[in-house]
């Protein structure tokens, strides 16, 4: 008897097993990453410009379907960063998705860290553009919430039809005791994206940024892929406030960026400019190339002259060099 119970035990196990599937997927990098404002500002004085970076992402993504066509599944992030005392583990994310529509729970993605161009301009080792949105919104939380902090918790849902996109999240960062004395608000964000052949147009409003209130971004962004070997994009930012207080009005953003790629050389350039008060130099401007070295590897390089910041009267120029591995 023990036996036929071991053994029926073991098949509804592996049914289990057979009905799921876990995979793991991620990358990591390395090399140097140089930034002329580290030692800016009380007590910097004898940091280094220039750090080793090192990244290893482990995305741990489990996922099942049932009878109907249901899909359920969830992420979890393990991920360890240069300067970090050990590796950190993401909040869950979980989600329900049938046809065109997903929707998320929990440490979930937002409309405009996931929007098709509102990143596009990124350069680099470490992936960076000071033509990137300036403000604070909330985003998918790799390092986790920490002791005393809010939870960040919300709800996401993504629609797609043809070539129409709609995404909404509703973030709560109080659905817990929240003990770091900071009055935060609930975050709401809407975006909509049009992707047709060459053409990608999107545009995103964030209504209390990242738990502050009244700190409302928007974003609208145009790009065109003109052959296989070149593509450029326009984005326009109405950038949120410098910081919680609402001090700092972070002006508006506009950047210009365009990729050139032939055989396995990528290169990415852009040039934005913003007219916040904080800023040293309105006009920045960064250029990356990538080299495919094959097996979903990377040597990366980029440089970049960013804002700087009239505070410490400073210039800002930051560069990266290193390799990639995606797996």
């Amino acid at each position: 008897m023990k036996k036929v119970l071991f053994a029926t035990t073991a098949l509804v196990f592996s049914a289990g097993i057979a009905a799921a599937e876990v995979t793991i997927s991620g990358y990591g990098r390395f090399g140097a990453d140089y930034d002329s404002t580290r030692d800016d500002g009380p007590g910097n004085s004898n940091k280094s410009t220039t750090v080793i970076e090192q990244r290893l992402r482990f995305n741990i993504d489990a996922v099942t379907t049932t009878d109907g066509g249901v899909e359920f599944g969830g992420r979890l992030r393990l991920q360890y960063d240069d300067g970090k005392s050990a590796t950190t583990t993401s909040p869950a994310l979980l989600y329900v998705s049938y046809g065109g529509l997903r929707v998320e729970v929990g440490n979930v993605n937002t409309p405009l860290d996931t929007d098709a161009l509102s990143l596009s301009s990124e350069v680099g080792l470490t992936a960076t553009s000071f033509g990137d949105p300036r403000s604070s919104y909330y985003a998918f939380n790799t390092n986790g919430y920490g002791a005393g902090k809010n939870n960040q918790t919300g709800i996401f849902a993504r629609y797609s039809i043809d070539a129409f996109t709609v995404k909404a999240s509703y973030i709560d960062p109080d659905q817990t005791v929240d003990s770091t004395g900071t009055d935060l608000v609930s975050e709401k964000s809407l975006s909509f994206t049009y992707e047709a052949g060459p053409i990608v147009l999107s545009a995103v409003g964030v209504w209390n940024g990242e738990g502050i209130e009244s700190n409302n971004i928007w974003f609208v962004g145009a790009g065109y892929a003109f052959n296989d070997q070149f593509t450029a994009g326009l984005n326009y930012t109405d950038e949120g406030y410098e910081s919680a207080n609402k001090v700092g009005d972070l002006g508006k953003t506009v950047t210009l960026y365009g990729t050139y790629t032939i055989d396995a050389v990528s290169v990415t350039g852009y040039i934005a400019n913003n007219d916040a008060d904080i800023n040293k130099d309105d006009t920045v401007y960064g250029l990356g190339g990538a080299y495919d070295l094959g097996g979903g590897t990377s040597l990366l390089a980029s440089v970049e002259r960013g804002y700087g910041s009239k505070a410490y009267d400073s210039g800002e120029t930051r560069g990266t060099l290193g390799v990639q591995f995606n797996f």
